[in-house]
């Protein structure tokens, strides 16, 4: 009987200890996040970017090497680049949107072996004041000063690049077609055009411009309103300056204000019986 004991005692302790060491927590320094399956999503990281101009062009260079076929698209006013490059071959993407528009028949773009580099043609022939439709900082933008001239400054130069290395914006939709599977923007683009410019022909040009009227009139009402509802604010305000009391006077200019947050003015009832 005490040797059956001690062999139950014996397992008892056995089962303790391995329960132990398999209910026991990982310590979190010797986890690799970095290998967790849930965790390994694609980061898509911004490209560093350098930009100048002249008169009718627009240069920009997308600092990501060894980007063999990116993914380019670019409309009037926007420009899209995504492609797989660096020393460690991560995914980059670039989507932005200019602040004047673009011809995108004449654009072009070129991959090198460090950079991918865009001449994006002027519709008009003007000097930008900056790339970006948005004027907030951007830190992965900065001006090309190597390259850059002032407007003063440029004359009969001939442009740093190689006219035959460029390839045309046309090849970029065909080759955002091939690899996601997608619809060429720029079809995309006419096609919705396309619906639009139908839309307004069936519901017709003097329906819309009916439309258009009837719209006009609701503003300039809605704008009486607001008017009269200001004027009677200011009336109310000379009212109860030239005959309340001295408390209530005390209490007309936190009474009388308007709201920021709405666009009608406040109004407030004074009691001034008191």
């Amino acid at each position: 009987t005490s040797k059956m004991s001690s062999m139950v005692l014996q397992n008892m302790d056995e089962n303790k200890i391995n329960s132990t060491t398999t209910a026991c927590p990982a310590n979190p320094e010797e986890v690799k996040l970095s290998a967790c399956p849930y965790l390994m999503q694609e980061r898509l990281l911004m490209p560093q970017v350098r930009w100048y101009q002249r008169e009718a062009f627009v240069f920009l260079t997308v600092e990501v090497m060894d980007c063999q076929t990116p993914d380019i698209s670019v409309l009037e006013d926007k420009l899209y680049f995504r492609g797989v490059g660096g020393s460690e071959m991560q995914t980059y993407e670039l989507d932005i949107e200019l602040l004047q528009p673009i011809n995108t028949k004449n654009s072009r773009y070129a991959v090198r072996p460090r950079v991918v580099e865009f001449r994006l043609v002027k519709e008009e022939n003007i000097w930008w004041e900056r790339l970006l439709k948005d004027k907030i900082r951007q830190h992965w933008l900065r001006v090309d000063f190597q390259n850059w001239r002032d407007e003063d400054d440029v004359g009969e130069e001939k442009e740093p690049f190689e006219e035959m290395s460029w390839n045309t914006m046309m090849e970029g939709f065909t080759r955002h077609e091939k690899i996601s599977g997608g619809p060429n923007p720029l079809e995309l683009a006419r096609e919705q055009n396309d619906v639009i410019k139908k839309s307004i022909d069936e519901f017709g040009q003097e329906n819309f411009s009916k439309k258009l009227e009837d719209i006009r009139r609701e503003n300039d009402e809605k704008e009486r309103r607001i008017a009269a509802q200001q004027q009677e604010l200011q009336d109310r305000k000379r009212f109860y300056e030239g005959n309340a009391p001295p408390h209530v006077r005390a209490q007309i200019p936190k009474l009388f204000k308007e709201d920021a947050d709405k666009e009608e003015p406040r109004i407030v009832e004074i009691d001034i019986d008191d």
